[in-house]
């Protein structure tokens, strides 16, 4: 919350230093950097959110529906989302669920399968992203942004599969 809008930030690294300032200077805080961003400028309208309790609990599952707000009016969980909430219960895991704070599960099938089947999650239901970009037939795809914004990682994690058999040069020029 002390970090307040990430949107202020040019880079991973800002964020990075401002958390050492503000929490813990011996700490990389290389997992909290990487939540903030991927929070604010990864996660999208369409994509699932799945909440968890402890080690072995779901307790929901929605859809984002807006993009990044920070509300400096509250006293504290400042960074919000706004979330269709699709499902709320109680759902057991028999194995660890994942531990950090914002883990996108996307490159875990076998863990994505896991969750669907526990939680009854019907896809058919949800207007992810990827599925609208799946059928386009674009030419060319150009992500642009400032450095520490995830257009690598964006492409790497989203696109990349999906583009895979029309992918013929791929270059990221670091001056833009």
């Amino acid at each position: 919350d002390k970090t307040g809008d990430i949107n202020n930030f040019k880079s991973k690294a800002d964020i990075t230093n401002t958390l050492k300032e503000l929490y813990d200077k011996d700490s990389n805080n290389v997992n909290n950097t990487r939540c903030l961003v991927e929070f604010a400028h990864i996660m999208k309208s369409g994509d699932i959110v799945i909440a968890k309790e402890g080690k072995r609990n779901y307790i929901g599952y929605g859809v984002v529906k807006s993009n990044y707000l920070f509300n400096s009016k509250k006293n504290e969980y400042k960074h919000e989302r706004n979330i269709e909430w699709l499902q709320k219960g109680n759902w057991i895991d028999n194995e660890d669920i994942v531990q950090k704070t914002l883990t996108d599960i996307t490159k875990y099938p076998t863990y994505v399968d896991r969750l669907i089947k526990i939680m009854g999650i019907n896809m058919n239901n949800t207007n992810h992203e990827v599925k609208k970009i799946s059928k386009l037939k674009y030419k060319n795809l150009i992500f642009y942004g400032p450095p520490g914004t995830g257009k690598t990682y964006k492409f790497n994690n989203e696109y990349k599969q999906i583009f895979k058999d029309r992918i013929e040069f791929i270059t990221f020029h670091q001056s833009f």
